[in-house]
């Protein structure tokens, strides 16, 4: 059962991540 949170975590934490990158991504081609 807390491998399946960590990796309950973990898929949380990566989707995040990717978000705010892309987001920062947008982010930055807009301001050039």
């Amino acid at each position: 059962m807390e491998l399946v949170r960590q990796v309950g975590w973990f898929a949380i934490l990566r989707s995040v991540a990717l978000e705010g990158s892309r987001w920062h991504t947008n982010h930055y081609a807009n301001n050039l």
